[in-house]
Formats: C-alpha cells, sequence, structure tokens
C-alpha cells in the first residue's frame, strides 16, 4: 500500500499530533503559571484547559479511525476529505474555546456538534460502503 492512498489520513492524524501537543503544553504551562500540580485546585481556568484536553482525547481518536477506514474504502476521496475537514476545523474550534480565559459558548458547542457531525457521518457512510450501497 502506497502513503499517498491515505493523504486525508496523514493530514489528519498530523493535525491531531500538533493539537495534542498544543492542548497538553497549555495545560503544563496554566499548571506552572498557578502552581497546582494535581487536580485543578478550583481554578477555573485551569479546569477548563484540562475538560478541553480531555475532550480532545475522548473523541479525535475515533473521528481519526474513521476517517482513515473511510480513506481506506473510497477511491473517491471527495467523502473522506470533506469529513476530514469537518472534524479538524470541530476539533479546532473547541479546543479554541477552551483556551480562551472567557467561556465561549459557540465555540464549545458549535466545535463538539461538527466533529459529532462529522464522525456520525463517517460512521453512516461506512456502513453504506459495507452494505454494498455504495
Amino acid at each position: 500500500m502506497d502513503a499517498s492512498n491515505f493523504r486525508t489520513t496523514l493530514v489528519v492524524g498530523a493535525a491531531f499530533g500538533l493539537m495534542q501537543t498544543f492542548l497538553t503544553a497549555n495545560v503544563i504551562l496554566t499548571r506552572r503559571s498557578s502552581g497546582i500540580t494535581m487536580g485543578h485546585g478550583d481554578s477555573k481556568l485551569l479546569e477548563r484547559r484540562i475538560r478541553g484536553h480531555a475532550n480532545f482525547c475522548e473523541t479525535a481518536h475515533m473521528g481519526l479511525i474513521l476517517i482513515f477506514l473511510l480513506d481506506l474504502s473510497y477511491t473517491n476521496k471527495v467523502v473522506p476529505a470533506s469529513l476530514a475537514a469537518l472534524l479538524v476545523a470541530g476539533r479546532c474550534v473547541h479546543a479554541l474555546a477552551f483556551n480562551d480565559t472567557k467561556p465561549w459558548v459557540f465555540g464549545r458547542v458549535g466545535g463538539m456538534a461538527m466533529s459529532l457531525t462529522s464522525i456520525s457521518l463517517s460512521a453512516i457512510a461506512l456502513l453504506v460502503k459495507a452494505a454494498g450501497l455504495n
């Protein structure tokens, strides 16, 4: 198998690797500046950044797996690329919402809506492919 057949997965994997690094570093730097080494110590900012990092860890990997399976299953890369773009945009918006010092409800809700829409549509597209309907 040639890696060029999985360009969408490669790009999403790279983007998610960078996002994971950013979110992790953000928690570490916030811990360092607040002097809190465990938990969130009643710091709303640290609590929000921990949750943003955790939420990324809870959702991004499933999305990446589904994008890989779409890349593997579809010769026409429009479906995987479109769903990947929605997923990455959703994760970026959500991460920015949790990184902000003030709560940003649209970013939090909108980012999750985009991410979950991508994950759901990816799963449906794979079921359609598995059923031989496409």
